[in-house]
């Protein structure tokens, strides 16, 4: 019963990482205890640096906080974050391709293009 219930867990966290979102680990543990899966901590880092291994999921800090997002097959994007009002915009932008490839080909660095933030501020936080 308990290889089953260890599957379950599997699903749900897997579930979970299938949206455009990014989660904290403890995020991810938080909703799945609301939800009445039982979970902790230790299991949920297990799957996601799983996950993170078979290329599944990246990994990146947001304010000194470690956040976990699928690997989506078109990648190529970023995260604005307003340092003003905290929220956070995708950048799902051609030129950050070609960034990519600058950095590449000028400066010998390949750059996860799935990791990057980008801090300043938004229009609003602007006006």
């Amino acid at each position: 019963m308990a290889n089953g219930y260890r599957t379950e867990q599997k699903q749900l966290i897997d579930e979970i990482l299938s949206t455009d979102k990014d989660f904290s680990c403890d995020e991810i543990v938080d909703y799945l205890r609301s939800k009445g899966t039982p979970v902790s901590v230790p299991t949920v880092y297990r799957r996601l640096a799983k996950l993170k291994e078979a290329g599944k999921v990246n990994s990146f800090y947001v304010d000194g906080k470690l956040r976990y997002r699928r690997t989506k097959a078109d990648t190529g994007f970023a995260i604005l974050k307003c340092n003003s009002c905290g929220k956070n915009f995708k950048l799902d932008c051609d030129d950050l391709h070609d960034f990519s490839d600058h950095l590449m080909n000028h400066h010998h660095f390949l750059v996860d293009t799935n990791s990057i933030i980008l801090y300043g501020l938004c229009k609003e936080c602007m006006k």
